[in-house]
C-alpha cells in the first residue's frame, strides 16, 4: 500500500511539476548491479555491464530502473531468464529483455498509458502506474524509453544522454 501512495504522490509532483530535478553524476552501471541484487530473484538476471555514468536525478533513475526490472520479473514466465544489457557510447543505452507468455503480450499502443494493465495481468501485483510513471520521469530527464515486442519477447530501453 505504501508503494501505491508513493506512485500518487510522485504522479502528482510530476503533472504539477513540483518533482526534484537536481542533477547529479549517477554512476549507472553500480546502481543497476545494486538494484539486480536487492531482486527477489537476482539469479535470473543475466547481467552485461559497461561502465556508465551519466548526470541525472537519482531517485527518478533508481525508480526507473527498478521499475524496469520489477516488470521483467512479474510479467516473464517463472524462472525463465531476464537479459540486462548496459552499453556505453554517445548516449548510454540499458535494454532489459524478457520472455512473456504470447497471450500476455501487452499492447505496444498503451504500455506507457496511465493505469494500463494487460487484460490477463490481474493475478499480478500492480497499479498501472509504473510504466507511465517510467514514460513520465524520462521526458523530464531528457531521456527516451522505447518499447519494442516480438512473439514471446518484450524489450524496453532506457536511453541516457552522458
Amino acid at each position: 500500500m505504501t508503494s501505491v501512495l508513493e506512485r500518487c504522490e510522485l504522479m502528482n509532483a510530476l503533472e504539477q511539476d513540483k518533482a526534484g530535478t537536481q542533477l547529479s553524476k549517477v554512476e549507472l552501471d553500480a546502481l543497476l548491479q545494486d538494484l539486480v541484487n536487492d531482486t527477489p530473484e537476482p539469479q535470473r538476471f543475466r547481467v552485461s555491464l559497461m561502465p556508465a555514468s551519466v548526470e541525472g536525478q537519482p531517485d527518478f533513475l533508481r525508480l526507473v530502473v527498478s521499475n524496469l526490472l520489477d516488470n521483467a520479473l512479474k510479467h516473464s514466465p517463472p524462472g525463465s531468464s531476464i537479459d540486462v544489457d548496459l552499453q556505453s557510447g554517445t548516449t548510454v543505452q540499458l535494454k532489459v529483455r524478457n520472455r512473456v507468455d504470447v497471450e500476455m503480450q501487452p499492447d505496444p499502443e498503451k504500455i506507457f498509458g496511465r493505469y494500463y494493465r494487460h487484460p490477463l495481468a490481474q493475478r499480478v501485483r500492480g497499479t498501472g502506474l509504473g510504466l507511465f510513471l517510467v514514460r513520465e520521469i524520462c521526458q523530464k530527464m531528457g531521456a527516451g524509453i522505447h518499447f519494442k515486442a516480438a512473439p514471446g519477447q518484450v524489450q524496453f530501453t532506457l536511453e541516457l544522454r552522458r
